[in-house]
């Protein structure tokens, strides 16, 4: 189960433009998996970076600039698209969206996906 939830998740990182080499979209990868796996919302504010940090043996600064890198990224290549909508719904004319809610829609969509695929 492990290794299709993980699949899933790149799959949808990549379909929104993110750089699969990237340390932050590891992180992501990684933080969405657990959300899934433990079917509880990810940590929200600074905690996100504070909890996840110590997790992967990183600093604070490194570990937010590495999320919100991927996040930019993801907004900038595919707001318009039909994946993005279907991931995030209609953010309007300006496509803002927290580091939260962007990880949070990633866990939400991947849970709902990889449900549908075990039924």
């Amino acid at each position: 189960m492990e290794r299709k939830v993980k699949k899933e998740i790149r799959a949808v990182l990549k379909e929104l433009g993110a750089s699969m080499s990237s340390k932050g979209c590891n992180y992501i990868v990684e933080i969405v998996y657990e959300g899934v796996v433990d079917d509880r919302a990810i940590v929200s504010g600074s905690k996100i970076y504070n909890h996840y940090a110590t997790v992967f043996g990183d600093t604070y600064s490194r570990t937010e600039r590495a999320l919100r890198t991927v996040r930019d990224t993801c907004i900038s290549k595919s707001v318009n698209t039909q994946k993005f909508r279907e991931v995030f719904g209609d953010l309007g004319v300006e496509g803002k969206i927290t580091l939260y809610e962007f990880l949070e829609s990633i866990r939400l969509y991947v849970l709902y996906e990889t449900e549908a695929i075990e039924c």
